[in-house]
């Protein structure tokens, strides 16, 4: 993106920030003709740019009709032009609606690059963006189904993670936990990680995550509906990242030094950070956190002594590993029962996986940890 094409993108942010207050299609997902009219009159003069191009395109198809900003998405994660425009939508963003922003890739470790190419995430930076992309802490990344569209998405599972959100809960929350909240002998390497490095962690952390997405007898992507409860998506984040962590571990053994690095950052952030900033009976990324907490404390990887915790470092690879062999059965007899019958009761097959979050999570249902309660706390009455 040349420093003309920056500045072009950063003016048409500012067009669709005021184009948002005049735009009302975006209640009941029908684009009026009089909405069609002002997106044509103020973005027309953007129409050299593709995604413009696109867009409208799209709008002109639908004006009078529902959404459906099919060619849209689908341009969009061709990656062609550094630009996302359209029509978006979330249950867990209300601001959504047409919204724009004007990115940077952030590129993972070419080690695991080039040794999984199949991962579908792409890490990025967002340099500006209008107001429904602009709401922390909820807003990090961007999939293929906020896209106003009536056709699925044809290229598997694809996702921008947006590495500056990442990196801002780090220092909100992640460092001072760091700071006063872990021993000085834990997670030594992540402590001195400068944020250019850093930020390359984040993006090989995607990269990897959703790389096992794909992986097992369960793959996200064909089983979306056995993983979608609250406990089985805890379970599947939680499980995919210590397979992550153990490939990081791996490759420290065969010479690349900077996987340890890597390890670190994945587990502090699953293990810690997400419990830390978000709420558990909430959100399925904090009980991630108090699951595989759960499961290293009880497997006496983990000891807290005063609200410091300290690990095991010689121990947490063994412990990961039964982890990770602990889901991977219980998957397995799933796949089992469906490849038998793929009609079946989702709450019943679920029952292994519902079972093992319970027996791990700290303090039964009500998910009250101390030591996670109390940092928490400590962090946000600063």
């Amino acid at each position: 993106m040349s420093t003309m094409e920056k500045a072009r993108y950063f003016e048409l942010i500012d067009v669709v920030n005021k184009l948002r207050s005049l735009i009302t299609s975006h209640h009941d997902s029908i684009l009026k003709a009089e909405d069609h009219a002002v997106l044509l009159e103020a973005l027309s003069p953007y129409s050299d740019i593709e995604t413009v191009q696109v867009f409208l395109s799209d709008c002109d198809r639908c004006v009078g009709g529902a959404f459906d900003f099919t060619d849209t998405r689908d341009f969009t994660f061709s990656k062609k032009e550094r630009l996302v425009l359209s029509f978006f939508k979330a249950p867990y963003n209300a601001a959504y609606g047409l919204d724009a922003f004007v990115y940077e890739i952030e590129e993972p470790e070419a080690f695991f690059r080039e040794k999984f190419a199949t991962s579908k995430a792409t890490s990025i930076n967002i340099l500006k963006c209008t107001e429904g992309f602009d709401q922390y802490p909820t807003c990090v990344a961007l999939f293929p189904e906020n896209f106003c569209s009536a056709q699925s998405f044809a290229d598997g599972f694809s996702v921008f993670y947006f590495v500056n959100v990442f990196e801002r809960r780090f220092q909100e929350y992640g460092k001072p936990t760091l700071d006063s909240f872990v021993h000085k002998n834990s997670f030594w390497r992540l402590k001195r990680l400068s944020k250019k490095f850093r930020a390359k962690a984040f993006a090989t952390w995607h990269y990897l995550h959703e790389h096992f997405h794909s992986t097992g007898d369960l793959p996200i992507v064909d089983y979306l509906k056995i993983k979608s409860t609250r406990s089985s998506a805890a379970i599947e984040e939680s499980k995919v990242d210590a397979l992550s962590i153990l490939e990081c571990l791996k490759s420290a053994d065969e010479g690349f030094q900077d996987g340890l690095m890597y390890a670190e950052l994945i587990l502090f952030e699953r293990l810690i950070r997400y419990s830390i900033h978000e709420n558990p009976n909430e959100n399925y990324d904090a009980k991630s956190s108090y699951l595989l907490f759960g499961f290293l404390q009880q497997a006496g990887v983990l000891s807290v002594d005063n609200l410091v915790l300290n690990f095991d470092r010689k121990a947490i690879r063994q412990a990961l590993q039964e982890y990770v062999r602990a889901i991977e059965q219980i998957e397995r007899e799933i796949r089992q029962v469906l490849d038998q019958s793929p009609t079946q009761d989702y709450k019943k097959i679920r029952a292994g996986l519902s079972l093992f979050a319970k027996t791990h999570v700290s303090q039964g249902l009500e998910l009250k940890n101390e030591y996670f309660e109390n940092v928490r706390a400590t962090i946000e009455g600063r």
